[in-house]
């Protein structure tokens, strides 16, 4: 198996500008946000039974059956711990009081330093995400027996919180960074097209 950045970097030119177009969501200059979803190439989708909720990893990954976490192929046999990108949701809205963005990453900051007691801030940034008004934070910790770096990315909507985590061990962090971003990307909600 290649690894995402083997075959992008195996890509003709004429390739590449198509694959950057789609990631780009100029995929044929069609601005209907209801129009079927368009994989990329390499790429596998994801379409959630329950949430409607997309997103496509590389082929190379692996989706775990039993959640939405996708894994990064093993780089060598005894690679035990793999990177990944998993999607969890949260309802937050019981009633017509909605929770703030900002209040929920609070919130998020709070629980996250109680499980990682060593927690350090890297970032906390406004983001876009599927076209909605997000959160981007980033810090390093340990946990278990990893020295781990995480990016998360949140948003709200229609009372539920819906967070894009990428894990990495902090000495494979900035490798996998690029191919995170791209799945982060393709992140969407069955109301628009990726």
């Amino acid at each position: 198996d290649m690894t995402y950045d083997e075959v992008i970097a195996q890509m003709s030119p004429a390739e590449r500008a198509e694959f950057e177009r789609l990631l780009s969501g100029d995929s044929d200059g069609n601005t209907d946000t209801t129009a079927s979803i368009k994989p990329m190439p390499w790429f596998t989708l994801y379409d959630d039974d329950i949430y409607p909720i997309h997103i496509q990893y590389p082929s190379s990954w692996e989706k775990s059956p039993d959640a939405k976490v996708f894994l990064s192929p093993q780089a060598w046999p005894e690679d035990i711990f793999r990177e990944n990108i998993n999607i969890t949701t949260e309802i937050v809205s019981f009633t017509n009081d909605n929770i703030s963005l900002d209040k929920y990453i609070e919130i998020s900051i709070r629980t996250i330093k109680k499980a990682i007691p060593d927690m350090t801030m890297n970032a906390n940034e406004y983001y876009t995400i599927a076209g909605q008004p997000g959160r981007m934070i980033s810090y390093i910790g340990s946990y278990d027996q990893y020295d781990l770096q995480w990016m998360q990315v949140m948003t709200i909507k229609d009372g539920m919180a819906y967070i894009i985590t990428y894990t990495a061990e902090i000495k494979n962090y900035k490798e996998y960074l690029p191919t995170a971003k791209k799945i982060i990307e393709t992140f969407g909600f069955d109301d628009t097209t990726v």
